[in-house]
């Protein structure tokens, strides 16, 4: 799903608005060399950084943000998304909204309640995929912030 700006937590909007910003042109994606951690330094705990790797089509974490434990998520740096997230129910692939970044170059926003069963205390997840590329058009890696929401909508 396309980012709206109106229904995002301000946390995903800030890093949305700051990856617009760090656009070199219009129609050109940023990459990893114009994003500065600095400037976002409030979300680094909900942030995951992931490398694209293709033929075959895989992610492979390159950072894992603190805060991405707290509903219980076992990602390190250097793990392979397809080996740490389990296959969800009903068929569905965790891995599609990237596999549509990747493909589309345009960001992707969700918010639903959590599908993974090790997900406890969370009413809902918030996901923000921006994608990164080095050429400005061929997306090789993925800047993602997680946020968990109790039920009261407060991040946890």
């Amino acid at each position: 799903m396309e980012p709206q700006p109106e229904q995002m937590h301000p946390r995903a909007r800030q890093l949305l608005d700051y990856w617009e910003s760090i656009r070199p042109a219009p129609n050109v994606l940023p990459g990893r060399e114009n994003f500065q951690p600095a400037a976002v330094a409030p979300l680094l705990a909900s942030l995951s950084l992931l490398d694209v790797f293709r033929n075959p089509l895989r992610f492979r974490y390159r950072v894992v943000g603190s805060s991405l434990t707290v509903a219980g998520y076992s990602a390190r740096a250097g793990d392979w998304f397809d080996e740490v997230v389990p296959p969800l129910p009903r068929g569905e692939r965790p891995a599609e909204p990237m596999i549509e970044v990747v493909h589309s170059g345009r960001p992707s926003w969700v918010l639903a309640p959590p599908r993974m069963p090790q997900v406890r205390g969370v009413a809902e997840i918030e996901r923000l995929i921006l994608p990164l590329a080095r050429d400005g058009r061929t997306v090789d890696m993925l800047l993602n912030l997680t946020l968990y929401h109790s039920r009261s909508r407060r991040v946890l």
